[in-house]
Order: structure tokens, then sequence, then C-alpha cells
């Protein structure tokens, strides 16, 4: 169990809300969303950048809290979040985190994501654009 530094209490909420990487295994984004990792097996992280029609901002997050359960259960799938830029709203950003490339690309090829992006992409306003990253250090 990690220890609380010098200063801090275990039961602070505010930590509960901050990105802690504890012994390079687990990152903890929220009490009730956690991605977990391990130090020895390589992992690939997928962002992808999705602008929406301003009108279609709230479809999305519908489409989004609906199959992101599905997704997370998805073999491979460490987590996947939904993030919206504060400056421009219709700007989203989804974050997942996968075993490989290899389980990455089964869930593209998966019937979820065919039937879910045939769904969201006709809400873009802009082509989407995707990255996929290993961490280097």
């Amino acid at each position: 169990m990690a220890q609380a530094s010098a200063g801090t209490s275990p039961h602070q909420p505010a930590l509960q809300w901050l990105v802690l990487r504890l012994a390079g295994h687990q990152i903890t984004t929220s009490p009730h969303h956690q991605i977990i990792t391990s130090p020895h097996h390589p992992v690939l992280t997928r962002i992808v950048k999705m602008t929406f029609r301003p009108e279609h901002c709230q479809d999305f997050r519908r489409i989004f809290e609906r199959v992101s359960p599905m997704i997370r259960a998805f073999p491979g799938c460490k987590g996947v979040k939904l993030y919206c830029d504060v400056n421009s709203p219709a700007i989203f950003f989804t974050y997942s985190i996968w075993d490989s490339e290899t389980d990455l690309e089964a869930y593209r090829q998966s019937e979820l994501f065919s039937t879910t992006w045939t769904e969201t992409k006709k809400l873009f306003a802009e082509k989407a654009e995707a990255w996929s990253l290993k961490e280097e250090g």
C-alpha cells in the first residue's frame, strides 16, 4: 500500500482526484475510475480528438455514457476516459489504455466499435484525429 508523503493524510479527499502513479502499477484518476498498468507489461495509450457540431455535443456524451462500460470490459482495455476542451466545448478527447496494439486492433475490428463509430461520426464537425502512443520513460 502506498504511504502518504509527509504533511498529507491518506484520507485527504483532494488526493483522490489527483493523477497518482503508485509504484508503477496503478494510476488513480478518481475514486470511481482506475486505470491499472503493470511496469512489466507494455501498454498502449490511444488518444482520439473529435470535434462535434455544437448541437450534437450532448448526443455524444450520451453515446459515450452508454458504451464506455462495454469498452472498459473489452479484452485488453485497461480503461477509457472522456475529456472536453475547456476553451472549445465542442472538442472532445477519448483517452484509453490497452494491453497491446493487438488488443486495440481487435476492438477496432469489433461490432461494438463499428456501430459506435458509425453513430458518432455522423455528429462530427471535422474529421477525427487519433494517436497511438507508448511510454518512453
